[in-house]
């Protein structure tokens, strides 16, 4: 997969025509992934390049201002998804105030102009240029194929990722990687801690969590972990260690089964499948060790039931 920035002053994309998906994509969930398979779909048809064009930052930062924004996927993250669904370019508008001061009109002929646009795939709500005043109507104007597509709907309404984040925030991972269709993951660095784990026979990775991503509620959660390119199994348990080390700030701190090495400073993933429980704060260290170990049975009993999950 190629991967482009474009701002309104860098060169076009060279020999080689593209029809493609638009939006900010976070989390490139099953309703996305409709926006995908018809981007695809359509290049196939008019025997074009597939593309997938996100904005960089958050059209909100620019637009309104805000800071710190939490989202499900960095864009590292939806690279590789869309790099998995098939995408042969993924497309990055450096979306500054100069971008989002352009007219409606003068959005689509940047997009014509850079990119060699034939074909766009846009959902029902997508809206574009200056206050948002171009749509799907309107993208028909500049002589492009266009395909809206409507919501992706389940028994419970519209996927969407404010409805995902809604269930990560809900400790629900099972209801949030079904609308994924793939489980919930965040990457960070593993750092130094206290080391009270290992006293207790249950040593734990600390991970400093990318800043950007959602963290799910606390509790504990099976998952598993790459590492080094190697998946194992884990448990995770997000909170502030209320029984004998509280912080104010939430941890994450990884339990990684039968696993023994030196990994400080190493980047890992953590992939979430199913909640455990919450947060409880114990009376005593034995309580919280049995607890531990139960927590360590449904981790082993999870993955022997579900052996294709690792």
């Amino acid at each position: 997969m190629n991967i482009h920035e474009i701002s309104i002053d860098s060169n076009k994309i060279e020999n080689v025509n593209i029809c493609a998906c638009i939006g900010y994509f976070d989390g490139l969930h099953l309703g996305h992934q409709r926006l995908v398979s018809k981007c695809i779909e359509m290049s196939d048809a008019n025997n074009c390049e597939s593309a997938l064009i996100t904005f960089n930052p958050d059209p909100w930062v620019t637009i309104k201002g805000l800071t710190d924004l939490k989202h499900l996927t960095t864009m590292q993250d939806r690279q590789q998804i869309a790099k998995s669904l098939g995408i042969q370019h993924f497309i990055i508008l450096d979306f500054n105030a100069e971008m989002a001061k352009l007219s409606a009109d003068d959005f689509v002929l940047l997009l014509k102009e850079k990119l060699n646009i034939k074909g766009i795939v846009c959902g029902f709500d997508f809206h574009y240029g200056k206050n948002g005043l171009g749509d799907k109507n309107s993208l028909t104007n500049h002589g492009l194929q266009v395909y809206c597509a409507d919501s992706v709907n389940d028994d419970s309404g519209k996927i969407s990722s404010t409805r995902i984040c809604d269930y990560l925030l809900a400790g629900e991972i099972t209801m949030a990687n079904k609308l994924l269709d793939y489980k919930y993951h965040v990457s960070g660095k593993v750092i130094h801690g206290n080391n009270k784990g290992s006293k207790i026979g249950f040593p734990t990775a600390n991970i400093k969590v990318d800043s950007e991503y959602i963290i799910p509620s606390k509790g504990v959660y099976i998952a598993t972990v790459t590492i080094l390119n190697k998946q194992y199994q884990a448990m995770v348990n997000i909170g502030h260690n209320p029984t004998f080390n509280y912080c104010d700030k939430f941890s994450v701190e990884v339990n990684i089964i039968d696993f023994s090495q030196m990994i400080y400073d190493e980047n890992i993933t953590i992939s979430f499948c199913h909640k455990i429980r919450d947060e409880i704060k114990f009376d005593n260290v034995d309580k919280l060790v049995n607890q531990l170990q139960a927590d360590k049975n449904s981790v082993l009993n999870y993955f022997k039931q579900n052996e294709d999950k690792i």
